[in-house]
Protein backbone atom coordinates (compact mmCIF):
# COMPACT_ATOMS: atom_id res chain seq x y z
CA UNK A 1 0.00 0.00 0.00
CA UNK A 2 1.24 3.49 -0.86
CA UNK A 3 2.14 5.83 1.99
CA UNK A 4 -0.35 8.66 2.28
CA UNK A 5 1.30 11.99 1.59
CA UNK A 6 0.88 15.34 3.30
CA UNK A 7 -1.45 17.73 1.55
CA UNK A 8 -0.04 20.78 -0.24
CA UNK A 9 -2.88 23.18 -1.14
CA UNK A 10 -0.81 25.19 -3.64
CA UNK A 11 0.30 22.06 -5.49
CA UNK A 12 -3.27 20.77 -5.47
CA UNK A 13 -4.64 23.99 -6.99
CA UNK A 14 -1.95 23.94 -9.68
CA UNK A 15 -2.80 20.31 -10.48
CA UNK A 16 -6.53 21.11 -10.60
CA UNK A 17 -6.01 24.03 -12.99
CA UNK A 18 -4.02 21.84 -15.38
CA UNK A 19 -6.44 18.92 -15.30
CA UNK A 20 -9.76 20.77 -15.33
CA UNK A 21 -9.49 21.49 -19.08
CA UNK A 22 -9.76 17.76 -19.74
CA UNK A 23 -11.70 16.53 -16.72
CA UNK A 24 -14.31 19.32 -16.67
CA UNK A 25 -15.80 18.49 -20.07
CA UNK A 26 -15.41 14.75 -19.40
CA UNK A 27 -17.44 14.81 -16.18
CA UNK A 28 -19.96 17.30 -17.53
CA UNK A 29 -20.79 15.00 -20.46
CA UNK A 30 -20.19 11.57 -18.91
CA UNK A 31 -23.92 10.81 -18.83
CA UNK A 32 -23.84 10.61 -22.64
CA UNK A 33 -21.52 7.60 -22.57
CA UNK A 34 -22.63 4.00 -22.41
CA UNK A 35 -20.52 2.57 -19.59
CA UNK A 36 -20.81 -1.14 -18.91
CA UNK A 37 -20.41 -2.17 -15.28
CA UNK A 38 -20.49 1.40 -14.01
CA UNK A 39 -21.39 0.48 -10.41
CA UNK A 40 -18.47 -1.97 -10.20
CA UNK A 41 -16.13 0.54 -11.82
CA UNK A 42 -17.20 3.28 -9.37
CA UNK A 43 -16.71 1.00 -6.36
CA UNK A 44 -13.27 -0.20 -7.46
CA UNK A 45 -12.14 3.31 -8.38
CA UNK A 46 -13.39 4.73 -5.10
CA UNK A 47 -11.43 2.08 -3.22
CA UNK A 48 -8.32 3.03 -5.22
CA UNK A 49 -8.82 6.71 -4.36
CA UNK A 50 -9.01 6.08 -0.62
CA UNK A 51 -5.75 4.10 -0.71
CA UNK A 52 -4.02 7.37 -1.66
CA UNK A 53 -6.05 10.11 0.02
CA UNK A 54 -6.41 10.88 3.72
CA UNK A 55 -9.00 13.60 4.34
CA UNK A 56 -7.51 14.50 7.71
CA UNK A 57 -4.32 15.68 6.00
CA UNK A 58 -6.35 18.09 3.88
CA UNK A 59 -9.71 19.21 5.33
CA UNK A 60 -10.00 21.69 2.46
CA UNK A 61 -13.73 20.96 2.24
CA UNK A 62 -14.16 22.15 5.83
CA UNK A 63 -11.96 25.17 5.18
CA UNK A 64 -13.50 26.36 1.89
CA UNK A 65 -16.99 24.82 1.63
CA UNK A 66 -20.03 24.41 3.84
CA UNK A 67 -22.43 21.53 4.22
CA UNK A 68 -26.15 21.98 4.14
CA UNK A 69 -27.84 21.19 7.43
CA UNK A 70 -31.11 19.27 7.36
CA UNK A 71 -33.64 19.75 10.16
CA UNK A 72 -32.49 16.40 11.57
CA UNK A 73 -28.85 17.57 11.46
CA UNK A 74 -29.72 20.78 13.29
CA UNK A 75 -31.60 18.91 16.02
CA UNK A 76 -28.85 16.28 16.40
CA UNK A 77 -25.94 18.74 16.56
CA UNK A 78 -27.79 21.20 18.80
CA UNK A 79 -28.62 18.40 21.23
CA UNK A 80 -24.99 17.24 21.18
CA UNK A 81 -23.87 20.80 22.00
CA UNK A 82 -26.54 21.17 24.72
CA UNK A 83 -28.16 24.04 22.82
CA UNK A 84 -31.67 24.71 21.71
CA UNK A 85 -32.35 24.33 18.02
CA UNK A 86 -32.93 28.07 17.69
CA UNK A 87 -29.78 29.03 19.63
CA UNK A 88 -27.74 26.71 17.38
CA UNK A 89 -29.20 28.28 14.24
CA UNK A 90 -28.66 31.82 15.53
CA UNK A 91 -25.06 31.17 16.54
CA UNK A 92 -23.82 29.05 13.62
CA UNK A 93 -26.12 29.01 10.61
CA UNK A 94 -27.60 31.18 7.89
CA UNK A 95 -29.75 30.51 4.85
CA UNK A 96 -27.98 29.96 1.53
CA UNK A 97 -28.30 32.56 -1.23
CA UNK A 98 -31.51 30.89 -2.47
CA UNK A 99 -32.97 30.98 1.04
CA UNK A 100 -33.65 27.27 0.82
CA UNK A 101 -30.98 25.54 2.92
CA UNK A 102 -29.19 26.13 6.20
CA UNK A 103 -25.41 26.50 5.85
CA UNK A 104 -22.51 27.61 8.07
CA UNK A 105 -22.20 31.34 8.65
CA UNK A 106 -18.44 31.18 8.29
CA UNK A 107 -15.61 29.28 6.74
CA UNK A 108 -13.58 27.47 7.79
CA UNK A 109 -16.21 25.43 9.58
CA UNK A 110 -16.53 26.36 13.23
CA UNK A 111 -16.32 22.66 14.11
CA UNK A 112 -12.97 22.04 12.41
CA UNK A 113 -10.21 21.55 14.96
CA UNK A 114 -6.62 22.74 14.52
CA UNK A 115 -5.71 19.09 13.90
CA UNK A 116 -8.04 18.98 10.83
CA UNK A 117 -10.46 16.75 12.74
CA UNK A 118 -14.15 17.46 13.20
CA UNK A 119 -15.08 18.29 16.78
CA UNK A 120 -18.65 17.04 16.21
CA UNK A 121 -17.67 14.03 14.08
CA UNK A 122 -20.09 11.63 15.81
CA UNK A 123 -23.07 13.87 14.96
CA UNK A 124 -21.79 15.72 11.88
CA UNK A 125 -24.30 16.69 9.17
CA UNK A 126 -25.42 14.07 6.69
CA UNK A 127 -23.80 16.14 3.91
CA UNK A 128 -20.42 15.79 5.66
CA UNK A 129 -20.89 12.05 6.23
CA UNK A 130 -21.31 11.46 2.52
CA UNK A 131 -18.75 13.95 1.23
CA UNK A 132 -17.28 13.84 -1.38
CA UNK A 133 -20.07 11.57 -2.61
CA UNK A 134 -17.75 9.72 -5.02
CA UNK A 135 -19.31 6.33 -4.26
CA UNK A 136 -22.86 7.61 -4.72
CA UNK A 137 -25.36 5.01 -5.91
CA UNK A 138 -26.47 7.32 -8.73
CA UNK A 139 -22.97 8.35 -9.81
CA UNK A 140 -23.91 9.89 -13.14
CA UNK A 141 -26.44 12.16 -11.43
CA UNK A 142 -23.63 13.57 -9.29
CA UNK A 143 -21.61 14.91 -12.20
CA UNK A 144 -22.42 18.56 -11.41
CA UNK A 145 -21.33 18.01 -7.81
CA UNK A 146 -18.09 16.39 -8.98
CA UNK A 147 -17.43 19.21 -11.42
CA UNK A 148 -17.63 21.70 -8.52
CA UNK A 149 -15.90 19.54 -5.91
CA UNK A 150 -12.86 18.80 -8.08
CA UNK A 151 -11.65 22.31 -7.32
CA UNK A 152 -11.73 21.77 -3.55
CA UNK A 153 -11.36 18.06 -2.94
CA UNK A 154 -8.31 15.97 -3.88
CA UNK A 155 -10.37 12.78 -3.59
CA UNK A 156 -12.91 14.05 -6.11
CA UNK A 157 -10.21 15.19 -8.52
CA UNK A 158 -8.48 11.81 -8.22
CA UNK A 159 -11.77 9.93 -8.68
CA UNK A 160 -12.68 11.83 -11.84
CA UNK A 161 -9.12 11.45 -13.16
CA UNK A 162 -9.12 7.68 -12.59
CA UNK A 163 -12.60 7.32 -14.09
CA UNK A 164 -11.41 9.28 -17.14
CA UNK A 165 -8.41 6.99 -17.53
CA UNK A 166 -10.43 3.79 -17.06
CA UNK A 167 -13.30 4.84 -19.35
CA UNK A 168 -11.31 6.48 -22.16
CA UNK A 169 -8.11 4.43 -21.91
CA UNK A 170 -6.12 7.70 -21.96
CA UNK A 171 -4.02 9.34 -19.30
CA UNK A 172 -4.75 12.85 -18.12
CA UNK A 173 -1.59 14.46 -19.38
CA UNK A 174 -0.77 18.11 -19.17
CA UNK A 175 2.01 20.22 -20.48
Amino acid sequence: MKKKQDFNIKAFHAEYKKKKKILGPFIKNIHRRKIKGLRTLVNKTSNDVWKEIDCTRCANCCKKMTPTFTQADIKRVATYLNMSRQDFITKYLEKDEDGMAWINKKRPCQFLGKDNLCTIYEVRPYDCKGFPHIKHSRWLDQRGVFETNMEYCPATLKMVELMFEKITGHSVTHK
